[in-house]
């Protein structure tokens, strides 16, 4: 790819932002914002790091400084698959090639190495080391 090319990718993905009301700073990471689902809601765009090839569900709820990306230096590792309704808290961070399950809640603050099955809250400690996988009724199953 070289300079021009460079110009008119983040040209055009800038154009995609203000069409649909991103701000512009979201346009700047290395995901092609085109490949998000309408019904994916931003409620504070700031600060989102995606991996390029990462696959997101449809009403998916991604707050502000948000990680989704590689856990090791190897450029060969699987993206990231989320599942449709899933709500990622701030500062989350989801590293490797894991895969989100549907209908699955990510508390704020939490650091996602594993898969997590559908239906389920996730929530991690990061200080004493401890995951903690819930299964819950926040979307009316058990």
């Amino acid at each position: 790819m070289n300079f021009l090319d460079d110009i008119y990718e983040t040209t055009a993905k800038l154009l995609f932002c203000f069409k649909n009301d991103f701000p512009a700073r979201f346009a700047l990471c290395e995901f092609d914002i085109r490949d998000i689902p309408k019904s994916t809601f931003f409620p504070h765009p700031v600060g989102i790091v995606i991996r390029s090839g990462t696959k997101i569900g449809e009403n998916c709820i991604i707050r502000q400084n948000v990680t989704i990306g590689i856990r090791k230096d190897e450029i060969n590792e699987r993206p990231a698959k989320i599942g449709d309704n899933v709500m990622i808290g701030a500062n989350a961070v989801i590293l490797g090639s894991v895969t989100i399950g549907n209908n699955v809640v990510i508390g704020a603050g939490s650091i996602v190495l594993i898969n997590i099955p559908e239906n389920r809250v996730y929530i991690s400690k990061i200080l004493s080391d401890e995951t903690v996988m819930m299964k819950n009724d926040v979307f009316g199953k058990s």
